[in-house]
């Protein structure tokens, strides 16, 4: 019966749940004939007729001998509602609390200055949201975008179909302290302003964001993070309004050097007042 298994993953056992379905059927009953009628050893039948009155699903009338009646089903599993509510919440503080401590014992742990000075990772298909989330979440003080746009029509369709997304993670992100300076096309930073108030960002994210048009923008999307990542996205080249992968370099040197690069766009780029 799907009704007894709805009942069992609901967290009540087999006796729990033949119990109830035999009160729920008899209108009311007694211990002596649900535990017949359900098959419910003797021994247990006090035990989980408790449980079930614990859980909220039944009611009981304390005669000799005592009668047992099943509650309204919308009162009783708003009831069991409730209580799995608190238990999650019980167990994500608990969740909470274990990786606060796990951080605060990882940041006591002395970090081998490592040998390499070059470390990357590589995204494909379903990896890169993951991944994208991740630049934005591990940066600590500065990101600085560049949205190219040699393929106007074809990157503008994926600008558009990520921009929530993207978005979303950029606010999220300012709000939390980081700078950002976005260098794009014009047509591409209407596109992210008009995005941006559609979305009811609010406006404190601004404060961290300075926004700059140019002509002479480079052919290539990449972001800097902190000056010492850099992250690369490769096009589909069977449909170049999908991302088929992305790259994040840890490399300072060429960070160093993409800055420089970038920094002499911004330079020579127009403010855009938002």
């Amino acid at each position: 019966m799907e009704l007894r298994k709805s009942l069992r993953e609901l967290g009540l056992t087999k006796y729990e749940t033949d119990a109830y379905l035999n009160i729920l059927a008899s209108g009311i009953a007694e211990a002596s004939t649900i535990y017949k009628e359900a098959k419910i050893p003797f021994g247990k039948i006090y035990e989980t007729l408790n449980i079930l009155i614990s859980k909220g699903l039944i009611e009981v009338q304390n005669t000799r001998p005592k009668k047992y009646k099943a509650r309204s089903a919308k009162v009783a599993f708003d009831h069991i509602l409730k209580m799995k509510k608190e238990d999650m919440e019980k167990d994500l503080q608990k969740t909470r609390d274990l990786i606060e401590q796990v951080l605060e014992e990882i940041n006591n742990i002395n970090v081998k200055e490592p040998e390499e000075k070059i470390f990357w990772t590589t995204a494909v298909g379903s990896e890169v949201v993951e991944l994208a989330s991740a630049n934005f979440e591990e940066a600590k003080k500065e990101i600085c975008i560049c949205i190219y746009h040699e393929y106007q029509h074809t990157y503008k369709v994926q600008f558009l179909k990520n921009m929530p997304f993207i978005m979303d993670n950029v606010i999220k992100t300012s709000l939390r302290g980081i700078k950002f300076r976005v260098l794009a096309s014009e047509e591409m930073m209407n596109i992210f302003k008009d995005i941006f108030w559609k979305l009811n960002s609010p406006k404190e994210a601004l404060q961290n964001i300075d926004l700059r048009t140019t002509k002479n923008i480079s052919t290539t999307y990449f972001m800097i993070i902190d000056s010492e990542k850099v992250v690369l996205q490769v096009d589909d080249p069977t449909d170049p309004s999908n991302t088929l992968a992305m790259t994040k370099i840890w490399d300072e040197k060429l960070a160093r050097r993409m800055e420089e690069k970038f920094n002499e766009m911004w330079e020579e780029a127009k403010l855009v007042e938002v």
